[in-house]
């Protein structure tokens, strides 16, 4: 998973990563489907040598994974 640090400065906003957080919640969404998330620091991403060496296979953006229907009526 892409950590949006690139369009936010050289690290990601502490909320983004907080419970309730874009990246905090796409990283648990992803966690309880039974993937095993990575993280890929953003400036890294158009490498794709790196992730590779790694064993990640896709990349996705908080913003591309979707959101439980509960969370969506709860939120």
């Amino acid at each position: 998973m892409l950590e949006s640090g690139a369009a936010e400065g050289p690290e990601p906003h502490r909320t983004a990563c907080a419970p309730g957080g874009s990246f905090f919640e796409a990283w648990a969404v992803l966690a309880a489907e039974g993937v095993r998330p990575a993280v890929v620091r953003a400036e890294h991403a158009d490498d794709p040598g790196r992730p590779a060496a790694r064993g990640i296979t896709e990349t996705v953006h908080p913003h591309e994974v979707p959101r439980p229907r509960r969370a969506m009526i709860q939120g």
